[in-house]
Formats: structure tokens, C-alpha cells, sequence
């Protein structure tokens, strides 16, 4: 029985989602089975995926093809894989991965018939590379596989499969003592890039799809680009940046931001600042230095309209906590998109998440649901002023843009002064402070709302002594969790320090970036929200729920919060290292919770907004997209992510030491820095 074995699963970190992406009216699987059913030799296709629940929708996918899938071990490849072929009988195995759309079967009978004839224990052309990156292809007997999966001990080995086989190849890990065989073409086409393992790679493949190249086989391609010059050249550019990427040989040659500046120009005549959010706009960066609108995302990574890539770690200003474009949720959400996601009646799914929310945060008994972060937090001032029957709120952070909170700021223009008269501030983690305000104004006040964490870390007993007050002056404590949410734990920060506040708003990260709030609390307040009319057209708009609701299951899953404070605790660590062996450990430092790090700053030798914005210069010149803090994603959690990431960090820091200790530091600085007039986070009354 000869079997082929596809290995195959969502979770890519590239390039999340890559095997069910569309193509050529088909998917990427889809299109390398339809080529590997070509292959007259072969008695069997299987897929061999994991038990990950994130592969649910790659087996749905391969029962509607008819193909027959195996699931196994998601860190053990190899056990996976001699599971897969024991399964189904095989007695020689052809093994191939699903990052290979324009698989050729002729191509595998042809290594079948070589394989035969040689009488070898492994057979492949990726050792001594003449075909195409992406039409790999390794044959191997049973018996090679089991006693592979017997003996191999080394976990990089067994996640790649096949090491140990590849004896006399060079390697530097531990292999059998096999006959090994090598397939060759006759004329070299090593140089072209045929794998799908990148944003690019794809592009390049669904450009190549215009050309009705189903039935052309893979020498059929080769002619075309041979002929069409410029799809062959972009196929060999593709290399150049994956390499660039990967091996960070060139890291700093962007292609500049001539677009961005451009588009900002444009822009300006129909925007406001550029942008329709501050912190996305070109204020605070270095004028064409900097890129100002982004054109995709995927994983870790964002390319700018300019064509550069960064890893990321603004991520939409913190709501995209599984990474950009992640196909698990974004699969959610065209399943909903099929079905409607504004409908007449209220959705199905809205009692999901919201029954979600309740088991996992404490405070939660009762759920409603808005877009963004200001609008739970307002409608929690609303509630509160409802139950208590006063007027006036205590604000503790940033909590958006409603007259409540903003005319409490700076920002107050069109604030009317009665309005901003009923909202007071103290500082966090003054709990004497809080205890003099609320004595000063103890029948007045109906709610402080505060954020539990996040810029600054809440002292052993602060959020106790805020509870303790709260309840003395029958005040209503809100939580404003828009950003711990979902990042210091699943249930909050009120979850993670034991403190339960009356009502909690949660947003941003809860859908991976898709827009969506939550306003959660105690029944006896909630029960009130049918006489305030906290109602809004898109509250329940399901597209964004089923997003929630994915994004949720799939941090559980994986153990995503863990996982980020795990990640963000190293890095924060190797940065700060990294910094003081440049000599700026005196100025400079990254503190704050793992979750979220967050630069800090004393003795300046220039003011802070210049030494932040060459900071910014220098990290984008390393091809990193760091504005103030470090904005994780579950998709950082990958050693070359994070590799990458310290070897810019350094890169950027040793230059920026260089600007710092100069007489005139600000010379440095490659471009105007326009400021915004407000720092939102930094500009609030005391």
C-alpha cells in the first residue's frame, strides 16, 4: 500500500491559516490534492492534522473534499505522523506538506518509480535541492518510519519528521543508518520559490491563479514564467524578502514610506490629523521616517502601504491579542457572515458569549453589549447615577472619550462646565486621597470609576482599601478592565487580584479586534438598563460576537494569557539588559506587568518627546513597530518572533546610544516630529 501522508494544520505562525486560504477557486489544500491526485502510483491520501481544536474547521474542510484525515499529536510530528501510516496500512509512505499547492503527481510518480529502483530506506529531493521550493517530496518504507519513530529521541528531529533518515546528509543532529537516495531534476530550478509560507508568498500565488494553471503540471509553470517576465521576477523577489525575514541578514533596508507620505497628504484634505484614531496617526513619529498607514497584517507581522514589515507590537492599540488575521476567528466569522449579522431579532449567539462572560468574570451576573470600550463605561456612569440617585463620578485612569471623563482632562473643548463640575479625579494608588474626596462629597457620589491595573501597578492593599470605601460611602465600583481584559486573566484583573468590583467594562481584546464592549455586573444594578436605554443598533452585531466568542475559546485553549506572561516577562528582562549594556540603564527602562511593559524614562539629557521619538526612528529603522509599551499577541510567542525582535531591540538601542550621549542628542533625529498638543494618559487633572 502506498500511502501519501499530507502534514497539514492551522496554526502556522507565519502565516496563520495558510492551508484554507482561497485559490484559484478552490483552497491552497484543496489545489495541492487535486495535483497529488495525479499521482497513478499512489494508493491512498491522507491528511495528517492535529487534535487541536483549532483544527476542527481543516477537518470539516477535508470531509467536504472526501479526504480521510488522521489527527494526532500536535507537538509530536513524528508520533503523529508513524500513527497516521499505521492507520492506514501503509508500507510506503510519500510524505508531503500542505505548504505546497502546486504539487505535481506526476512529479511523485516519477520519485516512486526512482525510489524502486534504487531499493533505498529514504528518497527525497530536499537534501540536494534542483526542483522548486515547494514541491518537496520524500518517500521512505514503513519499516524506516518505525524504526525512526523507535529510536529518534531529539524533539527538533521528531517535529521535523525526517532528520534522523537522512543519513550521510550532513546533518548535526543524530541520524539511522539508512540507504538514502536523492530525486534530482535535470536542469536546476532550485532558485524558484513555490511554498506558501508568507503574506507575499501568497500574492505571488494568486497572481499566478489568473493564468488557469490547473492543468499545466509543473514543468507547464515553469514555461510560463519563463515567459512571463514579470511574475517570474516578482516569484524570485519573494525569496529575497523571506530570506530577509527569516535569517535577519538585512534588517533596516526598508524601501521608505514615500506612499504614506503621500496618502497622508491626501488624507489631511478629508480627515481630521490623517487618522480616525490619535494614537494610529503620524503625530508623535518621525516624518518620513516612520510609516503612517498600514496595508495587511498576519500573525505578528504588519506591512505598511510602502510594501516594509514589521513585527508589531502596537497591535491596534491592544485589541488584536491572538494576532492579525487569526484564521481561527476570522473562519467564525465568515460561518456568521453566511448566516446574517444584523438581524430583526436578537442573535442566538448573543446569549453564548454572554453566558461566557458570567462563568468567567466575577462580577458578571448580568451582561449587555456595545463597540467600543467608552461606551460600557458610560453606560456604567449611567447605571450607577440611576441606582444611587446622585450626580457625580470619581474617575481613577483613561476611560474615553464621553464628556463624564474628557472634561476631566485637557481635552475639554466643548465640555460644558456644569458638566465637567460633576467629575473628580485622585490619584491612583492614594487611597488616603480617595478616602478625603469621598468624605468631602460623601452623599454626592455615585460611582469611581477606575482602571484596576495597566500603566501602574496597583499597591499590596490598594484595591481592598478602594473596595472597603466604596461600600462605606454606598458608592458603585467600576472596573474599567477595556484593556486588563483578557490580558492579565480570563476573568480580568478582578479575577487576578481577588478584588470584585459592581460593574466591569470590557472591550479591545475580547474579539481579536473586531468591534466589540461589554458592560458586566451585579444583577441588582444591570436590572436597571431597560430605564437608562443603554440600546444600540449594532450591540448585538453578530459578526463581532462570533469573534468574541472564537477569541475566547481559543485563548483557553492554547493558554494564551499564561503564555503572553510568560513571553512578556522575558522579553521584558532581555530589553532592559540590552539596555544597560548599551549605557542607558540611568535613562531608560521598560517596567510595568509581563502582560503589558511599558518604557519609562529619568534623567533625560533632551526632553522626552524627542528621545521617544528617536527611539521610534530607531526601532522602525530595525523594522519594529514599538510606540510606548509592548503590545503583545498570542502569535509573539515563537522563538524567531521573539530572536528577531532582541536582535533589532539591540540594533536600535546601540544606535540610540550613540544620539543620547552626543553633545546634541535632537540632531539625530532624521525628520520633524509633529507632537500632538495631549497625551491623554499624561494630561489629567489631579
Amino acid at each position: 500500500m502506498i500511502v501519501a501522508i499530507i502534514q497539514a494544520r492551522l496554526g502556522s505562525s507565519r502565516l496563520p491559516g495558510k492551508v484554507l486560504l482561497p485559490l484559484a477557486n478552490s483552497t491552497a489544500i484543496g489545489c495541492m490534492i487535486e495535483g497529488v491526485k495525479k499521482a497513478q502510483k499512489l494508493d491512498k491520501i491522507i491528511v495528517a492534522t492535529t487534535e487541536n481544536s483549532l483544527d476542527d474547521i481543516l477537518c470539516d474542510a477535508l470531509t467536504e473534499m472526501g479526504i480521510d484525515f488522521f489527527r494526532g499529536s500536535e507537538h509530536d510530528v513524528l508520533g503523529r505522523f508513524y500513527a497516521a501510516a499505521v492507520e492506514s496500512s501503509a508500507d510506503v509512505i510519500v510524505r508531503l506538506t500542505a505548504d505546497c499547492p502546486l504539487m505535481d503527481g506526476q512529479l511523485i510518480d516519477a520519485a516512486l518509480t526512482e525510489f524502486f529502483a534504487g531499493d533505498y530506506d529514504y528518497f527525497s529531493n530536499v537534501i540536494d535541492r534542483s526542483f522548486p521550493d515547494g514541491l518537496d517530496i520524500e518517500i521512505f518504507s514503513a519499516e524506516t518510519l518505525a524504526k525512526t519513530a523507535r529510536e529518534c529521541t531529539d524533539p527538533w528531529s521528531r517535529e521535523h519528521v525526517t532528520p534522523f533518515m537522512r543519513t550521510g546528509s550532513g546533518m548535526t543532529v543524530e541520524t539511522g543508518n539508512f540507504r538514502v537516495g536523492h530525486f534530482k531534476s535535470a536542469a536546476n530550478f532550485a532558485h524558484l520559490r513555490w511554498t506558501l509560507d508568507t503574506a507575499s508568498d501568497y500574492e505571488f500565488f494568486c497572481a499566478l491563479a489568473e493564468h488557469n494553471i490547473e492543468h499545466l503540471g509543473w514543468l507547464g509553470i515553469v514555461s510560463l514564467l519563463t515567459q512571463n517576465s514579470d511574475l517570474l521576477m516578482w516569484n524570485r523577489g519573494i525569496t529575497g524578502r523571506q530570506i530577509n525575514f527569516v535569517s535577519d541578514a538585512k534588517v533596516g533596508s526598508n524601501t521608505g514610506f514615500k506612499r504614506s507620505v503621500q496618502h497622508l497628504s491626501r488624507a489631511l484634505h478629508s480627515i481630521p490629523v490623517g487618522s480616525q484614531t490619535f494614537s494610529k496617526s503620524y503625530l508623535g513619529w518621525v516624518l518620513g521616517q516612520a510609516p503612517i498607514y498600514a496595508k495587511s497584517g498576519s500573525g505578528a507581522i504588519i506591512t505598511d502601504i510602502d510594501g516594509n514589515e514589521y513585527i508589531d507590537y502596537m497591535m491596534g492599540l491592544l485589541p488584536v491579542v491572538l494576532g492579525h488575521a487569526d484564521p481561527f476567528v476570522d473562519a467564525a466569522v465568515v460561518r456568521q457572515l453566511s448566516s446574517g449579522t444584523s438581524l430583526s431579532l436578537s442573535g442566538e449567539i448573543e446569549v453564548e458569549l454572554a453566558e461566557k462572560l458570567v462563568s468567567l468574570i466575577p462580577c458578571a451576573e448580568m451582561v449587555r453589549f456595545g463597540k467600543n470600550g467608552s461606551d460600557a463605561t458610560t453606560a456604567a456612569v449611567r447605571l450607577a447615577r440611576a441606582h444611587t440617585g446622585r450626580d457625580k463620578i470619581i474617575a481613577c485612569g483613561y476611560h474615553g472619550w464621553h464628556d463624564w471623563f474628557i472634561g476631566t482632562t485637557e481635552k475639554h473643548l466643548g465640555v460644558p462646565a456644569y458638566v465637567r463640575d460633576l467629575s473628580l479625579t485622585f490619584p491612583f494608588n492614594d487611597a488616603s486621597a480617595l478616602a478625603d474626596l469621598l468624605k468631602a462629597h460623601q452623599n454626592d457620589i455615585a460611582a469611581l470609576v477606575i482602571e484596576p491595573t495597566g500603566k501602574a501597578i496597583p499597591q499590596p492593599g490598594f484595591l481592598e482599601e478602594v473596595r472597603r470605601l466604596c461600600d462605606l460611602y454606598g458608592v458603585v465600583l467600576v472596573f474599567d478592565e477595556v484593556i486588563s481584559g483578557f490580558r492579565i486573566d480570563m476573568g480580568g484583573a478582578q479575577a487576578y487580584y481577588n478584588v470584585t468590583p459592581d460593574l466591569a467594562a470590557f472591550g479591545k481584546a475580547m474579539a481579536n479586534g473586531y468591534p466589540l464592549s461589554a458592560l458586566v455586573g451585579k444583577r441588582e444594578i444591570m436590572s436597571k438598563m431597560e430605564n437608562i436605554f443603554f440600546s444600540a443598533t449594532f450591540g448585538g452585531e453578530l459578526a463581532s460576537i462570533a469573534a468574541a466568542i472564537a477569541t475566547i475559546t481559543k485563548l483557553e485553549t492554547t493558554d494564551g494569557v499564561r503564555r503572553i506572561h510568560t513571553l512578556g516577562d522575558r522579553l521584558m528582562t532581555s530589553l532592559n539588559t540590552a539596555i544597560s549594556d548599551f549605557g542607558l540603564g540611568k535613562i531608560i527602562c521598560y517596567t510595568g506587568e509581563a502582560w503589558w511593559p511599558r518604557v519609562a524614562f529619568k534623567n533625560l539629557p533632551i526632553e522626552q518627546n524627542k528621545v521617544l521619538a528617536l527611539m521610534r526612528q530607531e526601532f522602525v529603522a530595525q523594522n519594529l513597530l514599538i510606540a510606548s509599551g509592548l503590545n503583545f499577541c498570542l502569535a509573539h510567542d515563537d522563538p524567531k518572533i521573539f530572536n528577531m525582535t532582541l536582535e533589532r531591540a539591540k540594533r536600535a538601542f546601540e544606535a540610540l546610544s550613540i544620539a543620547i550621549h552626543a553633545p546634541d542628542p535632537s540632531k539625530f533625529l532624521k525628520g520633524e516630529i509633529v507632537m500632538s498638543d495631549f497625551e491623554v494618559r499624561g494630561h489629567m487633572k489631579a
